[in-house]
């Protein structure tokens, strides 16, 4: 193992494992900021830092992601149904994924308008007062 190894090994280790924000590591290790950038770029690169995230039953993130990028959206929200062809059962499993959106995403200020219907209606009655 070379120097330029065992620097990639200990920038990834303070910085993934320890947690240190990317300025303690420069201090730490006398780097100049960029340069500890660099390195876990480079490690993330060269392989010596595999990052994994754990996709859950019911979490679409590679679908999402998709559409968004096809259809030059912000964001997508995928949600399981337990039968799309009750009207009924859709709005109840839309609802409280809705609720969640809109809680998220709307701020002081903002003006919304709605139309009504089963879905909407569920939304609202997921919603948490705030």
């Amino acid at each position: 193992m070379n120097d330029k190894q065992r620097l990639l090994i200990k920038v990834s280790r303070l910085y993934y494992q320890d947690g240190l924000t990317q300025e303690f590591i420069s201090r730490k290790l006398r780097l100049s900021r960029p340069k500890v950038s660099r390195l876990l770029r480079e490690a993330l690169e060269t392989g010596i830092v595999k990052i994994s995230v754990a996709q859950e039953p019911g979490c679409y993130a590679e679908i999402e992601r998709e559409i968004e990028d096809r259809y030059g959206l912000l964001e997508v929200v995928v949600a399981d149904v337990r039968d799309y062809d009750s009207p009924a059962l859709v709005s109840q499993d839309l609802g409280p994924v809705a609720a969640g959106y809109f809680s998220r995403m709307v701020q002081d200020g903002d003006v919304i308008g709605f139309t009504w219907g089963t879905t909407l209606a569920a939304m609202v009655d997921n919603l948490q007062p705030e």
